[in-house]
């Protein structure tokens, strides 16, 4: 079953909570469509939805203008304590492509201060473990990512398009949320600007 929210966000109902009112407010979701190469070729789109308190911080931060109102922005979303991300595929993309887009924009991140090293490094170990069902399958079109940030944690699932889940994971730990809002928020990376 999929979810139409009012201001045009699908999500899937699996993505959601009974009762959950993520996204819920004027400023509580984002979108972004991530193009690549010259062509510009939709790759993905992420639909990220926040928590009340942080879509109200956000209503109180927006209509200042320039760069310092976007990096109040970038911070808050980056701090949000409940938020869902949900990534979708709009084509076909190898497994090292995907974990390459993953580590540049976990670099990025690093350089901003929002995630440590140490962090960086281990996830570049272990993510070719988690994804390793990509090594032959790759990513398809029409698979989806979900990111449910609770305090403190994680929770990781990937849909393909044939409806099989692939992970589900929960991954503990402020760095862990980190990597993956990180990536979104930090200055250069692929999806900060398209999301602010």
């Amino acid at each position: 079953m999929v979810l139409a929210l009012p201001n045009g966000l699908l999500l899937a109902q699996s993505d959601r909570l009974p009762g959950d009112a993520l996204g819920r407010g004027p400023f509580g979701h984002m979108e972004a469509l991530l193009e690549r190469t010259l062509f510009k070729v939709d790759v993905l789109t992420l639909d990220l939805c926040l928590d009340a308190p942080t879509s109200e911080a956000l209503a109180r931060a927006a209509g200042r203008g320039g760069e310092p109102e976007r990096t109040e922005i970038a911070h808050l979303a980056f701090q949000a304590d409940r938020a869902l991300a949900v990534i979708r595929f709009h084509r076909d993309v190898s497994m090292d492509q995907f974990l390459d887009g993953i580590g540049d924009d976990h670099q990025k991140a690093v350089e901003a201060g929002l995630l440590a090293d140490s962090t960086r490094r281990a996830l570049d170990k272990d993510l070719p473990t988690w994804y390793a069902f990509l090594e032959e399958r790759g990513v398809k079109e029409g698979d989806r990512i979900a990111y449910r940030f609770e305090p403190g944690s994680v929770r990781a699932t990937y849909v393909g398009v044939d409806g099989r889940t692939y992970l589900d994971r929960t991954s503990r730990g402020a760095q862990r949320r980190a990597s993956i809002l990180g990536a979104y928020f930090a200055p250069g990376a692929s999806l900060r600007e398209r999301l602010l």
